[in-house]
């Protein structure tokens, strides 16, 4: 993964702009967000809601990139995996991912 995206999501995470949520990138209705879903937000990637034709959102309310954000910013489809349930577990905080990507990534 590219340092300067590594560098700008992790700040991302801990900068308390970005409330955790679970399931979905981005939840419209609370204003929560995927920790996937900071990364994009915070690379200027588009995120579309399920009334976009070119959306693959399956929820109300949620967002999704119309395109694989891993390939677009360096993650593989494990570690992407790896992520997404990492943030799914209610008990983790953008904190501890962070510092998981710091770390590992």
């Amino acid at each position: 993964m590219d340092q300067q995206i590594k560098e700008k999501w992790v700040k991302a995470l801990r900068s308390g702009e970005y409330k955790k949520g679970l399931g979905q990138l981005k939840n419209n209705q609370d204003i929560t967000y995927c920790c996937i879903g900071v990364l994009g937000v915070c690379n200027n990637l588009q995120l579309y809601n399920e009334n976009d034709s070119k959306s693959v959102a399956i929820q109300p309310n949620s967002f999704k990139y119309n395109y694989g954000i891993s390939e677009l910013l360096g993650l593989t489809s494990d570690e992407e995996r790896f992520l997404i349930k990492l943030n799914d577990n209610p008990y983790s905080t953008f904190e501890e991912i962070a510092n998981h990507i710091e770390n590992n990534l």
